[in-house]
């Protein structure tokens, strides 16, 4: 059974191979692993022997300054409650380090040319399935994409993603709602001037 897998995940995906010239060959220059023609890279090239990797409902790596999502595909379309919390704040600033800042309903969804896609759940109008009102409600009610993300690389049914620039940036699913910035006169925030952990 695992060599069928094996084989047909051969057939499916471009596979890189380092590959060297045989002049570099004789002057001992190291191999340098390709990206294949769909721009998914070999796993242990994104995903290097110095990430600190930590498990959860999906694994988290961090490398250097990047931090990776790793996907398993048995979680798309799976409702996942995503929940920001202050770390710390600042005195009388009326708000506590561990409070929740924000809320958000959001799962994962494949897309071609090697996106992923992380969709934000709107339970805003609802109607029977199957009932002719139910077609209305549906191509009325399109659930927001709120990320999308190129596959870095691909490992054992999960895909590997890059959320650096995601979780640095100022987007809805984990960022302040903005009926906090506007209570407390807030802009956007800025990437360059904060930090985060996951």
């Amino acid at each position: 059974m695992n060599k069928i897998l094996l084989l047909s995940g051969l057939l499916a995906f471009s596979v890189a191979l380092p590959v060297q010239s045989k002049d570099k060959k004789d002057k001992g220059v190291k191999p340098v692993e390709q990206t294949s023609k769909n721009g998914i890279k070999p796993y242990s090239s994104v995903i290097t022997a110095d990430a600190k990797t930590m498990q959860g409902l999906f694994t988290t790596h961090k490398v250097g300054a990047d931090w990776y999502f790793e996907i398993p595909d048995s979680i798309l379309s799976r409702v996942i409650l995503a929940v920001t919390r202050y770390t710390t704040t600042p005195v009388d600033g009326g708000l506590y380090g561990g409070e929740m800042a924000n809320e958000q309903t959001v799962y994962w969804e494949k897309a071609p040319n090697n996106k992923l896609l992380l969709r934000s759940l709107v339970l805003d109008a609802t109607a029977e399935e199957n009932s002719d009102i139910s077609k209305a409600v549906a191509v009325s009610s399109e659930n927001p994409i709120i990320g999308i993300f190129s596959i870095e690389a691909l490992n054992n049914g999960s895909s590997v993603i890059k959320v650096t620039d995601f979780f640095a940036g100022d987007n809805q699913a984990v960022s302040l709602p903005a009926r906090t910035k506007k209570e407390y006169n807030l802009g956007s925030i800025q990437g360059d001037k904060s930090t985060y952990r996951i």
